[in-house]
């Protein structure tokens, strides 16, 4: 492999390894030893939170759903099928998941519908539901899915909910990737530092030779 080549083959292993260690580690910080990713939404307004299949059911894995009401007041949790959550909330004022972002551990809340929510506590349609005064929490599973679940609070303000995913290989995955990453740069350093010492032995044999060039000119 000539110089230049060396010399190439260290800088693109040097920016992947740089780019996998980076990576690594920022997941690693993300989900923690735990390998946990919790996501955190907070309505601007009054109204229901749906939280549909698309962050419910995206792993498999269960999710545990926690949420606060404004003032401390009750919070109430159901869950149910996401054709039977949209009729019964009709065309309420709601506050729809529609996505997280791991960047910013952001639940993603789309507004939609106007007026109050409707009375859906009593209703024969919910799979599992959850009560508290402050906060309250439910786990959902993946064996019945699709799911859906509606959040509603006792004076219509929903403070925050938030959904945590739990994987037990996402550390242990995090830290491969930065080995990688770190092996990588460590290859990197020692390709260069070859294509250096190639140079540096070329410019040394060179000098004599240039000597007696220059002697006998």
């Amino acid at each position: 492999m000539t110089t230049t080549l060396k010399r190439a083959a260290a800088v693109l292993a040097a920016v992947l390894g740089l780019t996998l260690t980076i990576g690594g580690l920022w997941l690693a910080t993300r989900v923690g030893t735990s390998s946990t990713a919790t996501f955190t939404g907070k309505p601007q307004s009054a109204g229901a939170v749906l939280l549909t299949p698309q962050v419910l059911n995206r792993l498999d894995a269960d999710v545990r759903i926690t949420a606060t009401a404004q003032g401390g007041g009750k919070v109430w949790l159901g869950a149910t099928t996401p054709s039977d959550a949209k009729a019964v909330l009709g065309d309420s004022a709601r506050f729809e998941a529609s996505g997280a972002q791991l960047s910013g551990r952001v639940l993603t809340l789309r507004s939609t519908g106007a007026g109050a929510t409707p009375a859906i506590g009593q209703a024969d349609i919910w799979r599992n539901t959850a009560e508290g005064t402050g906060s309250t929490s439910m786990t959902v599973d993946q064996t019945l899915a699709p799911d859906a679940v509606v959040v509603t609070a006792e004076q219509g303000k929903v403070a925050t909910v938030s959904i945590a995913v739990q994987r037990k290989a996402w550390f242990a995955q995090s830290l491969i990737v930065t080995l990688i990453g770190l092996a990588l740069v460590a290859a990197a350093l020692l390709l260069w530092r070859s294509a250096t010492h190639v140079t540096e032995r070329h410019r040394r044999a060179d000098t004599p030779r240039r000597r007696d060039e220059a002697a006998t000119s």
